[in-house]
């Protein structure tokens, strides 16, 4: 594998599972010192010890991106021991499927709080550390096929990241000037734990899934790692302010395909 951040300090938010998981050892595997952030203890204890058997440059930090005190000690922290981070991946999400009607408002504040203010919270607050730094840098946001596609359980999440595609384009303009890109990833159905766990006895709900998806078949997250790899790396030097649909042609369809049995 090519080691394309070597010497490189990255931060990982929502490092803990799934798809923030993946996109630490991603990173690290690329040569990149990555702090790993998650406000689950354990489970971000069980990435930096499993990631680290493995040779792997990963430290553990536990913070809530909501907290935006927390979010400008811990990234002082970072750039103090690892070094001013070069790359960010806002990964860090609450997902909520709700009836439209039932959502209560305080869950409402929970879902934008994490994943758009504290989106906009750590990719500023870090900026600030890259531009300190004078070397540029790279931050990709996580945004989502619903983003682009209305779905009425999760109608909080849905404009939530549909507010994490514009603040990535506000960026990208606002930190052009300081050689910072910024990009978005924006995933289909992806088989993280929950998801594989929800459609292993949810066998309706997985074909009208896979019925809207014309590779048939759910993505893995080490598919939207390679992404994000992509899109941090000097290989995407000319791209900025773009969402990227890892989502096995789901936007482009227009229509629903047979799915066998």
């Amino acid at each position: 594998m090519d080691r394309r951040f070597e010497g490189r300090a990255a931060i990982v938010t929502g490092a803990g599972r799934g798809i923030g998981r993946a996109v630490t050892e991603r990173l690290a595997r690329e040569g990149a010192r990555v702090a790993a952030l998650d406000r689950d203890a354990e489970l971000g204890a069980r990435v930096e010890q499993e990631l680290q058997a493995a040779g792997l440059d990963v430290t553990f930090l536990q913070a809530d991106i909501a907290d935006t005190g927390q979010v400008e000690a811990t990234i002082e922290r970072i750039t103090g021991e690892l070094g001013p981070p070069a790359v960010v991946v806002n990964n860090a999400a609450l997902v909520r499927t709700t009836d439209f009607f039932a959502a209560p408002p305080e869950e409402i504040d929970d879902i934008l709080a994490v994943n758009v203010r504290g989106g906009l919270i750590v990719g500023r607050t870090a900026a600030r550390a890259m531009i300190n730094a004078g070397n540029g840098g790279a931050i990709v946001n996580m945004s989502s096929i619903t983003a682009a596609q209305g779905s009425p359980g999760m109608a909080a999440y849905s404009a939530s990241k549909g507010a994490v595609s514009a603040l990535t384009r506000s960026m990208a303009v606002a930190l052009a000037e300081h050689g910072i890109r910024v990009n978005a990833v924006a995933p289909g159905t992806i088989t993280t734990e929950a998801v594989a766990e929800i459609y292993s006895r949810e066998t309706e709900l997985r074909r009208q899934v896979l019925s809207r998806t014309p590779l048939r078949r759910l993505g893995e997250p080490a598919e939207v790692a390679s992404v994000v790899a992509f899109l941090a790396s000097d290989d995407a030097s000319y791209i900025t302010g773009q969402v990227i649909y890892p989502d096995g042609g789901r936007l482009a369809l227009s229509y629903t395909v047979a799915v066998d049995d």
